[in-house]
């Protein structure tokens, strides 16, 4: 809205203006003009009257003030208006408009040139606002700030931005407490220290019977887990993946009678520590088993059989010498006088062959008592000849 004055055959000696603000009146002697107070004075020495109208007419005293939209007159002791000057707006002197709920600048608006303000109650000075609380200002009051993101006043520690802590509350204000900060735990039923992968919970510490760290191959056993020492026993003690792996490897070969020695063209396995059916004699010259069906037929074997190799009809070789060796020598007998006795172990006649009847054999021969007479006296047996 504006205001104009004319001045009319009169020769204002002062003009004098303040800044009134929203107070309801002026001081003695101003008339208000808008948010201002405006001093006149009359040509003739005397002041000015004041007077208010909202009708649009003049007030009948010397001097007045239109409010609403008229021409505030100034007239000399006649009441007649003369010379008519140039309308001018508002007669105010602007301030900067400063946020204190008044018209510093006379434009009619009360701190409409600074930026609204929105803001939210930082009751834990974290920085973040609760968002229930917004207000509105030009500027933002002591214990507020400009952001209301926080999702729980109370905590100082909780704000978006914030590192998630494992405890059961929603520091960083994204997806609830513990977001990404909750730890795997894994089974641990061996109680080792190592946890089976494939048994997992989280938490933010250790349930009984869980630990933080998994690969166990077998949570069956203790003694199996990463880290432990390799032992040789074919078993993955390390649970790396390998078995007995970093230990001297030696090779075997096949023995399927258990004798100690593996026949020619023999399997093998290398192993770090003896094989059950295998030997760690390699079958060379001298130390193949001719016979890997009978355990009793071996190179180096010592002791005699009657029968024949297993599985090797009419073969006793037992020693795997390729030739025949009989067992008892032929050649015993016993005869003589108590004066002149002799005598020989051995088979009585002609030395038997390997596997037919048994034959007499001569154990001893010396001088006895007989009837109470000294004489050569031999003693016998039946046995069948042994061979290998």
């Amino acid at each position: 809205m504006s205001k104009f004055i004319v001045l009319v055959r009169v020769s204002v000696v002062a003009l004098a203006l303040t800044a009134c603000g929203s107070a309801a009146t002026c001081p003695a002697g101003y008339a208000r003009v808008g948010d201002l107070c405006m001093q006149v004075a009359a040509d003739d020495g005397g002041v000015a009257d004041a007077g208010w109208t909202t009708d649009g007419a003049l007030p009948d005293t010397d001097a007045g003030v239109v409010e609403d939209g008229g021409t505030v007159v100034m007239l000399d002791d006649g009441g007649a208006a003369e010379d008519a000057a140039t309308p001018v707006e508002d007669a105010c002197v602007a301030h900067d408009e400063t946020c204190n709920g008044l018209d510093d600048d006379c434009d009619g608006a009360v701190d409409e040139a600074l930026k609204p303000a929105f803001f939210y109650a930082d009751a834990d000075g974290d920085g973040h606002g609760d968002p229930s609380t917004l207000g509105m200002g030009c500027s933002v009051p002591a214990g507020a700030v400009a952001l209301g993101d926080d999702c729980d006043d109370t905590c100082p520690t909780c704000f978006p931005g914030a590192s998630e802590v494992c405890n059961g509350v929603d520091e960083d204000c994204v997806l609830g407490a513990d977001n990404g900060a909750l730890l795997a735990f894994y089974a641990d039923a061996d109680g080792d220290g190592y946890g089976n992968a494939a048994t997992v919970t989280t938490a933010c510490a250790p349930p009984v019977g869980f630990v933080a760290v998994a690969g166990d191959c077998d949570d069956g056993s203790a003694a199996i887990h990463p880290g432990a020492p390799e032992v040789c026993n074919l078993i993955d003690d390390n649970c790396t993946g390998g078995v007995d792996e970093g230990l001297p490897i030696t090779t075997y070969y096949a023995d399927a009678d258990g004798d100690g020695f593996a026949p020619s063209g023999a399997a093998t396995r290398d192993a770090c520590a003896p094989v059950a059916g295998y030997t760690s004699r390699a079958p060379v010259t001298g130390s193949t088993d001719c016979a890997d069906g009978d355990p009793r037929a071996y190179p180096g074997q010592t002791s005699y059989f009657t029968g024949e190799v297993v599985g090797r009809p009419g073969n006793r070789d037992f020693n795997c010498s390729v030739s025949l060796e009989p067992q008892y020598p032929g050649g015993g007998f016993c005869s003589g006088s108590a004066i002149d006795c002799r005598g020989a172990t051995g088979f009585i006649g002609i030395q038997p062959l390997c596997g037919t009847a048994a034959a007499t054999y001569q154990t001893s021969c010396g001088v006895q008592f007989v009837s109470g007479t000294l004489s050569c006296v031999g003693t016998t047996d039946h046995r069948a000849q042994g061979c290998r």
